[in-house]
């Protein structure tokens, strides 16, 4: 069943009267106006998949999701207000929200450098202005980060991994709370064969789908076979791929160009992990890549150009160019730098050119600048009993512990156990220095260790994701 036949199944099973869509290969999200459950009416995301296996993409798995989600109740994680199910299809309602992290990466005023576009662009880097717009950025950042952090951090505590962290699904609200959505290939760790023997793909302990994640998302040891993996690792991979895009360059095309899906771009003037040739002179120092990426021919800005944020890694040629993306950046493995990586089933099947680790921070010109101000000396606590907690061990060898960088180099380490933990996560010490982080307004969290307020300089956190979004945060549907 085809996602243009299941939406009209779904309208007429269950009297949906869908105002926009999204369709995938095999579900469909759509937008309504109505009531769940006795609620008041309001603008609702319907999902709707076939609970047939022939209609089913492998390991996507809509009845696994529901039952998941519906154990779940966290204030970052999306909530089900009501399900429905016929004898070929499950659908459910959840809170429609109109903004993803996507759309936040892809704006040009989500960032610590000013637009070449912008009228502060024409100012001294140290003027008041650039200051306090980048000031802006940080607080938003993380914020952000903080809260989807603390996603995974519950997650972990109930047993379950993600295995799809990406911006995309990443919602954010107005109020600028983050919103954890699609986990039709989540997985529970300790559960009993009768707890998972209805879904569409049951799945043990000791046959994991390795088919999961999303593209330059993607862990290196997902690429290599493996049915056997940490399960939470492989978040903590996604996470850090993600949130790293915060500070990757933005690069502005027409949409009738070939969209550059790539990491970085391919001109030999820009350093990347697309273009580092093997026989280039090393001993040539790369130009630097820059935080806004321009066509070279000179255009006139209309509707049809649009920003697109670089992922750090590429993941257009597949799984073994992918491999080699993560290696020219992070290193090949070695049996130093990743023990136990050549027992993976399919290590052996490529032989990888040996290439050392590079400075994360030279792929990262949207990385804000070191603060001014004294840090706060503020004694780490745990973040809360209720999380589990790791003995993994990090070597990270940045120039600081209290910068994004840092946290960033901690999650995208291998080996898997290497990584930071998201509990551990929640205590770094980017979230102990000013500026601080920001809640939603009615925001419960546990603060002990952290920096945070509820405002800065009386503005709170929907102010900086208003100003960051720039137009785009108008374009939300409206009620009724």
């Amino acid at each position: 069943m085809d996602a243009a036949t299941l939406q009209r199944r779904m309208s007429q099973l269950f009297g949906i009267d869908i105002k926009g869509s999204t369709a995938g290969p095999f579900s469909t999200v759509s937008r309504t106006y109505g009531s769940a459950a006795g609620s008041q009416p309001q603008w609702l995301a319907v999902k709707a998949a076939s609970t047939h296996r022939s209609s089913a993409k492998e390991p996507h798995d809509i009845i696994k999701e529901l039952r998941l989600l519906r154990s779940l109740s966290h204030q970052n994680i999306i909530e089900v207000l009501h399900h429905e199910r016929s004898s070929h299809t499950l659908v459910f309602k959840m809170p429609y929200i109109a903004f993803s992290l996507v759309d936040l990466l892809a704006s040009p005023l989500c960032a610590p450098n000013p637009s070449p576009f912008s009228s502060m662009a024409l100012l001294d880097p140290d003027a008041p202005a650039i200051k306090k717009h980048q000031t802006a950025f940080i607080i938003l950042t993380k914020s952000l980060i903080f809260q989807l952090i603390t996603a995974l951090a519950y997650l972990n505590a109930k047993k379950i991994a993600h295995r799809d962290i990406k911006p995309s699904n990443v919602l954010i609200t107005p109020e600028g709370c983050v919103k954890l959505i699609d986990f039709g290939i989540s997985y529970r760790r300790g559960e009993r064969e009768d707890e998972y023997q209805d879904d569409l793909w049951p799945e043990s302990k000791d046959k994991l789908y390795f088919e999961v994640s999303t593209g330059p998302y993607r862990a290196p040891e997902l690429l290599f076979g493996a049915r056997s993996y940490d399960l939470h690792a492989v978040d903590l991979w996604s996470l850090g791929a993600s949130i790293v895009e915060f500070f990757t360059p933005l690069q502005l095309f027409e949409e009738d160009e070939e969209d550059p899906s790539f990491a970085f771009p391919s001109s030999n003037s820009q350093p990347s992990a697309t273009n580092l040739s093997d026989e280039s002179d090393e001993s040539e120092e790369p130009e630097p890549i820059q935080p806004f990426i321009l066509p070279r021919a000179t255009i006139v800005l209309s509707p049809r150009c649009r920003w697109t944020r670089h992922s750090l890694f590429d993941a257009s040629r597949g799984e073994i160019g992918l491999a080699w993306s993560i290696f020219k950046i992070r290193g090949t493995p070695t049996e130093e730098s990743w023990p136990g990586f050549k027992h993976l089933p399919d290590a052996q099947r490529v032989t990888f050119i040996e290439t050392p680790r590079v400075q994360l921070k030279r792929f990262l010109p949207n990385l804000p600048p070191p603060p001014q101000e004294e840090i706060v000396d503020v004694e780490i606590e745990d973040y809360d009993d209720e999380y589990e907690e790791s003995d993994s061990e990090t070597d990270v060898d940045d120039d600081g512990g209290d910068t994004p960088l840092n946290l960033i180099e901690s999650l995208l380490a291998y080996p898997p156990s290497g990584r930071l933990t998201a509990s551990e996560a929640l205590c770094h010490l980017w979230f102990t220095v000013s500026p601080p982080i920001l809640f939603p307004l009615g925001y419960s969290a546990h603060t002990s260790g952290i920096l945070t307020s509820r405002d800065w300089e009386g503005n709170h956190l929907s102010h900086f994701l208003r100003k960051a979004l720039g137009p785009a945060a108008n374009l939300a549907p409206k009620c009724g």
